[in-house]
C-alpha cells in the first residue's frame, strides 16, 4: 500500500537527535585529519581515545548508513514515478551542491598556487583541469588519482551522488516489503560490505586502481590513494547505504521502542564501537573496519536516538551544529590549509604551541560552518526548491550528509 501525500505529511516527524549527532561524527573526521597528520600530536592521550581518533574515518561510514536511513524515512511512499525521481534529484542537488562548491572555491587558490610553483606547471595545469572537472561533476571517486586530490573529503560526496542516483529505483522495490525482509536485507548488506572490501584488498586494489586512473587520462602519482582505492570506490560502499535503508524500513514498520530499550540500544552501540576499536584494532583487517564493520553498532545508535526526547539532542544549538556539520565536513581541510599557511608566515604556533593553534582552528572552522549553513546552504536550498516547486516541509528532513 502506497501512503498518500496527506498521510505522509500527517505522520512526518523531524528526527532532531539524528541531526545533532551528525556534528560529533563530523568532528571526529576533523580530529582524524588534524591530529594524525604528524606524529606526536596525541602523545600522552588515553589509548582508547587515540584509537577512536585514528579510526576517525568511521565517521564517513556513519554518514553513509545515516543517509540510507534518513532518506528511507523521509521518502516513504513518495517516489512513485519519473516526476518524483526528478524532484528527488533536484532536492539532493539543492542540499549538497552549495556547500560543496564553496569548499571547492576555498581550496582552488591553494591548488592553483601549487600548480604555478611546481617544476612542470603545464603538466600540472592539465592534470588540475581534469581533476577539477571530475570534482565539479562529483565523479572523482571513480578515479583513484582524483579521489582525494585537492579537497580530499569531497570523495565521499561523489559516493553519495551515486547513492542518490540509485535510491529512487531501490526505494519503491523495498519500502512495502515485510519486516522480516528488511532484517534479512540489513544482515546481507552488512555481510556483503565485508566480503567486497576483503576481496578487493586480497586481490590488490592497485591493479584496478591503476587501470581506472589510466582510462581517465591521469597518471598514477599517489601510491597511497591507489592502495586505499577500496575505501573510495562507490560500488564498494553501496552495502552501507543499503544497510541504512534496511534499518530505516525496520524503523518505520516496527513498534516504537520503549524509552529504556532506546537507551540500551545507544549504550550497546557505543560500547560495541569502543570495544571494536580498542580490542579488535589490528585483528580485523583495516578494509573491513573502514568499509562498514561497525555498521551494526552505528545502526543501534541511530535506532536508539531517533525518537529521543533528550534536551541535549533536541536543543536548538545542538541541532544547529548538526545542520552545520555538512559544511564542517567539507571545508575543514581547506580551512586547515589556509590556517597553516597563515601560521607559517606570521604566527608560528604549530611548531611550538600546536594545541593552541588547533583549538583556534576548531573555533574558526566550526564558526565558518555555521555561517555557511545559515547564509549559503539555507538560502540556496530554498531558492532551488522554489524554482523546481519542491515541498520545503517534506524535503527539510532529508538532510543526511557524508
Amino acid at each position: 500500500m502506497v501512503l498518500s501525500s496527506k498521510s505522509i505529511q500527517k505522520s512526518f516527524m523531524h528526527l532532531y537527535p539524528l541531526t545533532s549527532i551528525r556534528f560529533l561524527f563530523a568532528l571526529l573526521v576533523v580530529l582524524f585529519h588534524g591530529l594524525t597528520a604528524a606524529p606526536g600530536r596525541m602523545d600522552g592521550w588515553p589509548k582508547l581515545l587515540v584509537a577512536i581518533v585514528e579510526h576517525g574515518s568511521i565517521g564517513v561510514s556513519f554518514f553513509f548508513v545515516l543517509s540510507g536511513f534518513i532518506l528511507t524515512y523521509s521518502y516513504q511512499g513518495r517516489l512513485t514515478g519519473s516526476d518524483t525521481r526528478h524532484k528527488f534529484w533536484w532536492a539532493r542537488a539543492a542540499r549538497i551542491l552549495p556547500a560543496y562548491y564553496l569548499a571547492f572555491l576555498i581550496y582552488l587558490p591553494l591548488a592553483l598556487y601549487e600548480i604555478v610553483m611546481s617544476d612542470a606547471p603545464a603538466q600540472g595545469a592539465e592534470r588540475g583541469l581534469l581533476v577539477s572537472v571530475l570534482q565539479l561533476s562529483l565523479t572523482q571517486a571513480w578515479v583513484p588519482e582524483a579521489a582525494v586530490a585537492w579537497n580530499g573529503p569531497s570523495w565521499s560526496l561523489s559516493v553519495e551522488a551515486f547513492f542518490y542516483l540509485l535510491f529512487p529505483f531501490l526505494m519503491p522495490k523495498i519500502e512495502n516489503r515485510s519486516l522480516r525482509f528488511a532484517m534479512l536485507a540489513a544482515a546481507m548488506a552488512f555481510v556483503l560490505s565485508q566480503i567486497l572490501a576483503l576481496i578487493v584488498w586480497k586481490l590488490g586494489p592497485e591493479t584496478l586502481a591503476n587501470s581506472l586512473t589510466h582510462l581517465s587520462g591521469l597518471t598514477t602519482k599517489d601510491v597511497v590513494a591507489s592502495a586505499l582505492f577500496f575505501t573510495y570506490l562507490p560500488i564498494l560502499r553501496v552495502p552501507e547505504f543499503v544497510f541504512g535503508m534496511a534499518i530505516g524500513i525496520i524503523f518505520l514498520k516496527a513498534q516504537p521502542l520503549a524509552l529504556q530499550v532506546q537507551k540500551r540500544f545507544v549504550i550497546i552501540g557505543i560500547v560495541g564501537i569502543f570495544a571494536a576499536l580498542g580490542w579488535l584494532d589490528g585483528i580485523v583487517p583495516w578494509p573491513a573496519m573502514s568499509n562498514g564493520f561497525l555498521a551494526p553498532f552505528l545502526g543501534l545508535i541511530l535506532f536508539g536516538l531517533a525518537r529521543s526526547t533528550s534536551i541535549i539532542w533536541t536543543h536548538k544549538f545542538c541541532v544547529l551544529l548538526g545542520e552545520a556539520s555538512y559544511s564542517l565536513y567539507l571545508i575543514h581541510i581547506p580551512v586547515l590549509l589556509w590556517c597553516q599557511a597563515i601560521d607559517k608566515k606570521w604566527l608560528h604556533l604549530m611548531d611550538h604551541h600546536f594545541l593552541v593553534f588547533f583549538s583556534a582552528y576548531l573555533v574558526i572552522v566550526i564558526g565558518s560552518s555555521i555561517l555557511s549553513y545559515l547564509y549559503l546552504e539555507v538560502p540556496c536550498r530554498r531558492a532551488i526548491m522554489a524554482r523546481f516547486a519542491l515541498k520545503p516541509k517534506l524535503e527539510a528532513q532529508a538532510t543526511a550528509q557524508v
